[in-house]
């Protein structure tokens, strides 16, 4: 049965990755991770429907619960080597890493800070930590905490670009990440902070720069803030057809690579889309710890960069068009993975769970790899 069949890719999967430990743990995050699948949301009610066996409904819930409150299911541990398998492949494939910060509300009370990595169209979970709330900003002393995590993981001597909205555009950060790592960066700013043009000129609202769509300004080596006076380069753009303008301070001497670098900012967005309404519904979740919430978080992140990479490797190997149309691609990279492993539990053709970015032809049906001599 297709139901058997993922829950078995899944155990084999883990217990490749983690030789070490307990069967009976194993056992209850590859069912978690199918019921998930299936269940198409984060409440244990539901994944605990899609578990098969014999086990009353209430008893495979609590099994589920059991996980969540298991202190050994941790999230850093568990999702740091795939972490660093993506930031190793992006480097070495393109040269730069281009990560993304922002947050969500995920819960009446507490929002989940994210950094993602920016990949063809498409952004990969990288870290994430909790705020408590469901509403304001961050704080400085957390925003570094996480991206110091991640930094800990980028290759040495890869060039990285930190790109943000505007809760993560505070002058400590930018020179944090520019003086101690050398990471470039595009950050949002809020509309009334104070700038100039140069060291002579008048301070006023970043927003007077531009008063009609249309219409941009960028300044080479201008300054941020009456209060750290932090030289910088500055870029207001209200496009046609937008609401507001962009303000952005970046590394960056060109309008052109600000832009091109900042417009990467929205794939976290679709990212988060996948994670609730699109794809696990995890806005809905009533968990309230964020312990609990991190475990629940990360059984939908290897959900997410298992079909993430499914459907890149659709698209590397140019076999997009089993699920898609032939003349062009109509569907993200999230969608080919939901379709193309739709397709095979469908055919009850057999299958490997890979999460790391290696060989382009393992996504296949195994009797295709043999007939096609990979």
């Amino acid at each position: 049965m297709a139901t058997n069949q993922l829950y078995d890719a899944w155990k084999e999967w883990l217990e490749q990755l983690f030789p070490n430990e307990r069967v009976t743990r194993v056992r209850t995050i590859a069912a978690a991770l199918m019921g998930l699948y299936r269940g198409k949301s984060v409440h244990l009610s539901k994944i605990a429907s899609e578990v098969p066996g014999r086990a009353l409904l209430l008893s495979q819930e609590r099994r589920m619960s059991r996980l969540l409150d298991n202190p050994a299911f941790n999230p850093k541990r568990w999702y740091r080597m795939i972490a660093c398998w993506w930031l190793a492949w992006c480097a070495h494939n393109f040269g730069e890493l281009v990560l993304i910060v922002d947050g969500t509300k995920v819960s009446a009370n507490h929002q989940l800070l994210m950094v993602a990595l920016a990949l063809k169209g498409r952004a990969l979970p990288i870290a994430w930590t909790w705020v408590k709330g469901g509403r304001g900003h961050s704080s400085r002393s957390k925003q570094l905490a996480l991206l110091a995590r991640v930094h800990g993981m980028v290759p040495p001597g890869t060039a990285v670009t930190l790109v943000g909205d505007s809760e993560f555009g505070s002058v400590d950060l930018m020179r944090h990440v520019a003086q101690e790592w050398h990471w470039n960066y595009v950050l949002h700013q809020k509309s009334n902070n104070q700038v100039r043009p140069s060291a002579d000129a008048q301070w006023q609202d970043f927003d007077r720069l531009v008063m009609q769509s249309g219409s941009y300004h960028f300044i080479q080596d201008g300054y941020l803030t009456e209060k750290h006076a932090y030289q910088t380069n500055l870029l207001a753009v209200w496009q046609k057809g937008e609401k507001q303008c962009w303000l952005l301070a970046s590394s960056f001497s060109s309008m052109s690579e600000t832009m091109r670098y900042y417009r990467q900012r929205m794939l976290i967005e679709q990212m988060f889309g996948d994670f609730k309404g699109h794809g696990f519904d995890l806005e809905h979740t009533r968990l309230r710890h964020f312990q609990r919430l991190g475990r629940l978080t990360l059984l939908v992140c290897l959900l997410y960069v298992w079909l993430i990479r499914t459907g890149l490797m659709l698209v590397i190997s140019r076999r997009s068009n089993l699920v898609d149309r032939n003349d062009r691609r109509d569907l993200c990279l999230f969608q080919l993975g939901v379709r193309y492993i739709r397709r095979l539990l469908n055919n009850n053709d057999y299958f490997r769970i890979r999460l790391c970015p290696d060989n382009l032809y393992d996504i296949m049906p195994c009797d295709q790899i043999k007939l096609s001599g990979s």
